[in-house]
């Protein structure tokens, strides 16, 4: 037996969660690529740097950039896969260290599985209540790196123009 309701809300919950990383970590690449590219060129137009050789080191920044953010990425979303968050709701105030986990490694032998269905009720019933509580710390965290990743993508992208 396994649960249905507890993914299901786990995942409706991590759902804003991997779209607000993804955004940060974009955000991110895009600030890097942009300042990889504007930083050279302008030492160029100020006459620090004469050779042409910068080209290549620029791109060559871009493509690191891009990497990085692609590894980021997925790290970012591997961060909010079901366990990993009801392992966070749990290392949170007012949960139970198992009281999440347990339910998504399924019924032990000799769980009847109306038992079995009522605690993965319960549990969805106390995930839907207060679970988006238990992830604001982490909804804060991403927020916040949001914020800088966009302020960092908009000076990149006006040193580049």
């Amino acid at each position: 037996m396994t649960p249905r309701q507890t993914p299901e809300v786990l995942d409706r919950l991590g759902a804003p969660l991997r779209r607000r990383s993804l955004l940060g970590v974009g955000l991110a690449g895009v600030a890097a690529v942009a300042l990889a590219l504007a930083i050279p060129a302008w030492l160029v137009r100020l006459g620090v740097v004469r050779s042409p050789a910068w080209v290549i080191v620029a791109w060559v920044v871009v493509a690191a950039a891009v990497l990085v953010a692609i590894g980021a990425a997925r790290r970012a979303a591997s961060t909010f896969a079901t366990r990993r968050l009801a392992t966070a709701v749990e290392g949170t105030p007012g949960w139970r260290d198992g009281a999440v986990t347990a339910v998504l490694d399924g019924a032990t032998t000799g769980t009847s599985a109306d038992l079995f269905a009522a605690a993965d009720h319960a549990c969805a019933a106390a995930l839907s209540e207060r679970g988006a509580g238990a992830l604001e710390p982490i909804r804060s965290v991403w927020t916040s790196r949001s914020r800088v990743a966009a302020a960092a993508a908009g000076l990149g992208t006006l040193l580049f123009v």
